[in-house]
């Protein structure tokens, strides 16, 4: 039996380095990554799920008579991942509704949250309180 002939039919090619440091590296930098990533989410869903509510402060004013429309815009307390969130309705009662849609957008984006499901709830729980004099 020939093992050379046959190794050569197959046309099988042989690595003369050594590859298992560099898949180590680099399945270990996976685990790390990840790791700190559940983490950062854990730290995050201990704010909003058990220690304290969130609350947001938002001005609202309206930019048009004809049609309606209102703009509301939060000054703080957003998390600092999330820079800025603005909303627009036809209605100033509808601006907390169209806030929390896009505070739910906005940490499913910023990747504070694992899935839509959170990111909803934890949307449902935040205070929104309107500033006067804005």
């Amino acid at each position: 039996m020939k093992i050379r002939g046959a190794v050569h039919k197959s046309r099988v090619e042989v690595v003369r380095h050594d590859l298992a440091p560099i898949i180590r590296g680099l399945c270990q930098n996976m685990v790390e990554r990840s790791e700190e990533n559940t983490h950062r989410i854990e730290e995050q869903e201990r704010l909003w799920k058990y220690e304290q509510a969130e609350c947001l402060w938002y001005g609202a004013r309206q930019t048009s008579e004809q049609p309606p429309l209102w703009v509301a815009t939060v000054v703080s307390g957003l998390p600092e991942r999330i820079p800025e969130l603005t909303a627009h309705a036809a209605r100033q009662e509808s601006l907390e509704v169209e806030l929390r849609f896009k505070y739910a957008h906005a940490v499913m984006a910023a990747k504070l949250v694992r899935d839509w499901d959170d990111a909803r709830a934890r949307a449902a729980k935040v205070k929104f309180l309107m500033q006067a004099g804005l």
